[in-house]
C-alpha cells in the first residue's frame, strides 16, 4: 500500500493493483475460450467479443470510466481502488475520501438497458438488482471499521453508477444510495466541500489503508500488467470491429439508396 500525504496536487490513487482488474481477467478468461473469428467476420467488423465475455467486458470498462472519473477530481482526495467491506457478498469498487466526505461506491454495467431506481429498489430491464443493498452494506460497513479506529462517526455516502444505460430514470422516492450515470458523478462530487478537514481526510487514509477489508490482496505486478495490457488490445479489436461494422452499414445503406433512384429512374420516364 502506497503511503500517502493529502495536499495540492491531482487525487491520489492507491490500491495493491489497478481498478477494474477483476472484470478484465475475468473478462479475458472467458475471451480465451472464445472461438477466433475467421478472416471474412473480422472484415465485415464481427464484434470479438463472445456472449460470454461481453458483459464482463462491459463491466470493466464502465469501471475504468468511473475510476478515471475519480483521479481527475483534484487536490484533497483520495480513491482506493477495488476494495471489499466485511463480507466477500459486499464488494465495492472504490472508496472515496476527501473533503466533500467519505463515499462507497459500486460501479456497475446495464449497457442498453433501461434502469429505474426509487426507494430500496434499482431494477434494470424490469429484474431487480442488489446495487443498492451493497452499496448501503458497505457504507455501514465502513462507519463502524472507522468508529472503532479513530473514535468518532464519521458518515459513509453510499453511491451506485450505473454505465452504459440507455435510459436511467429515478422515483419520486428517493432511492436508499446515490445513483448517478458515469458523467454525473464528477460534478455530484466536486460540490461536496467542507465536510472534512485536512486533517481528519488524512487520518482516515492513513486507516483506511491499514485496514485489510479496505484494501484488496496484491496480485503480481506482472499479471496485473499483462492483463491490462491484453484488455487494452481487446478494446482496439472491439473498437476496429464497430468502426468496420459502421462502415459497412454505411455502405449499404448507400447502395440500397443508389438502387432506388435508379429504379425511380426508370420509372419516371413510363409515368410520364
Amino acid at each position: 500500500m502506497t503511503n500517502t500525504s493529502i495536499g495540492s496536487g491531482a487525487v491520489r490513487s492507491i490500491a495493491a493493483h489497478g481498478p477494474a482488474i477483476d472484470a478484465i481477467q475475468r473478462c479475458l478468461e472467458l475471451q480465451d475460450e472464445a472461438r477466433p473469428l475467421g478472416r471474412l467476420a473480422r472484415v465485415f467488423g464481427v464484434s470479438p467479443l463472445s456472449d460470454e465475455s461481453r458483459e464482463w467486458f462491459d463491466a470493466a470498462v464502465g469501471e475504468l470510466e468511473v475510476a478515471h472519473t475519480l483521479e481527475r477530481l483534484g487536490a484533497g482526495w483520495v480513491v482506493f481502488h477495488a476494495t471489499q467491506g466485511g463480507t466477500e457478498d459486499s464488494r465495492v469498487d472504490h472508496v472515496l475520501i476527501g473533503p466533500g466526505g467519505v463515499f462507497a461506491i459500486v460501479s456497475k454495467a446495464h449497457v442498453g438497458q433501461q434502469v429505474f431506481a426509487t426507494s430500496s429498489t434499482l431494477t434494470a430491464d424490469g429484474e431487480k438488482q442488489s446495487h443498492l443493498r451493497v452499496a448501503a452494506q458497505v457504507a455501514k460497513t465502513a462507519e463502524d471499521l472507522i468508529e472503532g479506529a479513530i473514535g468518532e462517526h464519521v458518515e459513509v455516502t453510499p453511491i451506485v453508477v450505473i454505465a452504459g444505460a440507455h435510459t436511467l430514470t429515478l422515483g419520486s422516492t428517493p432511492p436508499t444510495a446515490q445513483v448517478f450515470g458515469p458523467m454525473e458523478l464528477g460534478p455530484y462530487l466536486q460540490r461536496q466541500r467542507g465536510v472534512l478537514s485536512d486533517e481528519t481526510v488524512a487520518k482516515l487514509v492513513r486507516v483506511a489503508g491499514l485496514r485489510p477489508n479496505l484494501s484488496r490482496t496484491s496480485i503480481a505486478l506482472n499479471d496485473v500488467l499483462t492483463s491490462s495490457a491484453r484488455f487494452a488490445y481487446l478494446q482496439h479489436r472491439v473498437d476496429v470491429a464497430l468502426h468496420r461494422s459502421r462502415v459497412w452499414t454505411s455502405v449499404a445503406a448507400l447502395g440500397v439508396l443508389l438502387l432506388l433512384t435508379a429504379a425511380l429512374a426508370k420509372l419516371l420516364p413510363t409515368l410520364g
